[in-house]
């Protein structure tokens, strides 16, 4: 059986706990206190839940239940693609062109780049290089 890891979820994705309470309680006064509970591991989320989070993910429920460190993923939000991958975050411009990597809260790579005639397994590769040369710069300080 698959395991729901709602905190790697959230990391993947980078939500926010306010707005995923939201979405999970949308009737409710206080859904962060009914979402803390879920983080907490006191309760579960319902399956018509998961189904609302993954429908606002745009991604399938079964992709919800395999959310790996080691995987990309891939959201959009505010007109931008937003790809994460355990403490990193790639965000592509609303232009296609502008590309900003993160780790963590430290945004170390910022270009202007054409990635909306790339393949995504190119651009991921590339991503992937440039990761690896930041880890090397940081355990070279």
């Amino acid at each position: 059986m698959e395991k729901f890891n709602i905190n790697k979820i959230m990391s993947q994705y980078g939500l926010q706990e306010q707005e995923v309470a939201n979405l999970l309680w949308p009737m409710v006064k206080y859904p962060e206190l009914g979402f803390k509970r879920v983080l907490r591991g006191e309760t579960y989320l319902d399956s018509a839940q998961i189904c609302a989070l993954a429908n606002y993910l745009q991604v399938p429920v079964s992709e919800l239940f395999t959310v790996e460190d080691t995987d990309w993923h891939a959201i959009s939000k505010d007109k931008r693609t937003i790809f994460t991958k355990g403490d990193y975050k790639v965000i592509i411009g609303r232009d296609l062109f502008s590309i900003s990597i993160w780790h963590k809260n430290d945004n170390f790579f910022n270009s202007a780049a054409s990635v909306g005639f790339m393949e995504i397994s190119q651009f991921l590769k590339r991503i992937d290089d440039i990761i690896k040369d930041h880890e090397c710069e940081l355990l070279n300080k």
